[in-house]
């Protein structure tokens, strides 16, 4: 396999493309370092039949062991909850605060992160007037 420089590839696309298509590859590098493979094209393989897949289905349902899981509990599983639904893991009754939230922790010692939505109000606040005069600060 023949290591290239991305600008040489670039340069000689057309001549690498011909003997890729004799089969050989090609690495090509940016600085040294490999950064991709030209290889030759293989056609994807055949799909399946129907006949194909079933057969498979029967092969697989004789391999899984029916003590497990139904295929209807792993579909319901899968699923989104239904509306109305209990969730899955406990929730707490009351709505978490800004200031509680672990996002915030890393910050809790600094004085501006005391509160939090001021802080966001205060960075989202417009630096300058409609003429690009620069505001003070608030």
């Amino acid at each position: 396999m023949e290591a290239i420089g991305a600008f040489d590839a670039k340069t000689r696309l057309s001549k690498l493309l011909d003997r890729v298509a004799n089969g050989e590859k090609f690495v090509i590098t940016r600085y040294g370092i490999p950064a991709a493979m030209l290889v030759p094209f293989r056609e994807a393989a055949n799909k399946l039949t129907h006949e194909q897949i079933v057969e498979g289905m029967r092969k697989l349902r004789k391999r899984v062991k029916p003590d497990r899981m139904s295929v209807r509990e792993m579909v319901s599983e899968g699923r989104p909850r239904q509306p109305g639904a209990k969730p899955s893991i406990p929730r707490s009754k009351e709505p978490m605060r800004v200031e509680n939230h672990p996002a915030f922790g890393i910050w809790a010692n600094r004085e501006d992160m005391k509160d939090p939505s001021a802080w966001v109000r205060k960075i989202r606040a417009p630096r300058y007037d409609r003429l690009g005069r620069r505001r003070s600060k608030p």
